[in-house]
């Protein structure tokens, strides 16, 4: 529960004050077409792998829900752009989603805690607790 309380304390900080984090979802919610660039980094490995690890870190079985790309701006300068997959977490006793992407194949995934109730929360999230 100390982590949840670190959590809760780090989304309080990124909301107030100036210089906050500013979070906005991407307007292209799917894969470049054949000769179109690609503007988010979409992840590179296999959803099962994805699964695996939520099953090793969260000690839970998912189902992949659907993927969201992110664009995270620190102010006024981009500092984290990619895709989040969403999962539902099916044997978990207290959470229902988690939120999951990787950067080169080290994947991360966050649990849909309060206060993390979207993909932007649960990357922005990440990036203050470095």
């Amino acid at each position: 529960m100390k982590w949840l309380q670190t959590a809760a304390n780090i989304f309080d900080l990124i909301y107030k004050g100036d210089g906050g984090i500013e979070v906005r979802p991407a307007n292209a919610q799917r894969p470049p077409r054949p000769g179109e660039q690609a503007t988010v980094k979409l992840n590179d490995i296999h959803i099962s792998t994805f699964q695996a690890a939520i099953e090793e870190i969260h000690g839970a079985k998912s189902r992949f829900l659907t993927r969201e790309n992110v664009h995270e701006v620190f102010k006024g300068e981009p500092v984290w752009e990619g895709e989040v997959l969403i999962f539902e977490l099916l044997d978990h006793p207290s959470v229902r989603l988690c939120y999951a992407w990787e950067v080169d194949g080290e994947v991360t995934a966050v649990l849909g805690v309060w206060p993390i109730k979207s993909a932007q929360d649960a990357v922005r999230t990440s990036i203050v607790a470095g």
